[in-house]
């Protein structure tokens, strides 16, 4: 009985304190490889998701004026947002970080176009322009 104890106690089955801390090394090498290139995925997502939305927005505005008698040069966000075409929550961009960031519904020329309301106006439909800072304040 004891030599069966003994035969099990030398039969040694698992990993090593040296093999563990290699495989931990790796782990922590390839960690530091892949957080970095996934941290602007989040913000490039929001930036695309605006962009989307804007598109949107645009259409609804379309139909809007198509429907209504619209002046050129006006601001449609606030009509959309009082008819019920959006909430106040469609008008707000996930890019900004700003709280006060909204998207902006604009008519001209029987066109409709879309741009944040920060200090240069990027516009993000029918073109879109460069991305903003996203820490930008926004300038009422």
């Amino acid at each position: 009985m004891l030599k069966a104890i003994a035969k099990r106690l030398k039969n040694n089955k698992g990993f090593t304190l040296v093999e563990l801390i290699v495989v931990l090394a790796v782990l922590g090498i390839l960690a530091a490889i892949a957080v970095p290139n996934l941290s602007g995925v989040q913000e490039d997502a929001k930036w695309k998701a605006d962009i989307a939305t804007a598109a949107n927005l645009a259409k609804a505005g379309e139909m809007y004026v198509q429907m209504n008698d619209v002046e050129d040069d006006s601001d449609l966000s606030t009509e959309l947002e009082e008819g019920a075409y959006v909430n106040s929550n469609d008008l707000k961009p996930q890019y900004l970080k700003d709280s006060d960031a909204r998207f902006v519904i604009e008519v001209s020329g029987g066109s409709v176009s879309v741009h944040y309301n920060n200090s240069d106006k990027t516009e993000l439909y029918p073109s879109q322009g460069d991305k903003p800072d996203q820490d930008e304040e926004i300038g009422n």
